[in-house]
């Protein structure tokens, strides 16, 4: 399976509905991306349908 995101690319989602959150893409295995929060630690794992290209397209979902 391709992946629409490339490892390294930064990419934002919606956090609790509320914020808006840039993360950087790990790696990509079995539908899921690995992402890394580049303002703190830590990271998370997430389909491709949750994560959006632009900031704008990520409020548009507010």
């Amino acid at each position: 399976m391709k992946s629409k995101y490339c490892i390294g690319q930064t990419v934002y989602i919606v956090g609790n509905n509320r914020f808006i959150i840039p993360m950087i893409v790990v790696n990509y295995a079995y539908g899921l991306y690995t992402l890394k929060f580049i303002n703190r630690n830590g990271g998370i794992r997430l389909k491709e349908e949750r994560l959006f290209e632009t900031e704008e397209a990520a409020s548009i979902c507010l």
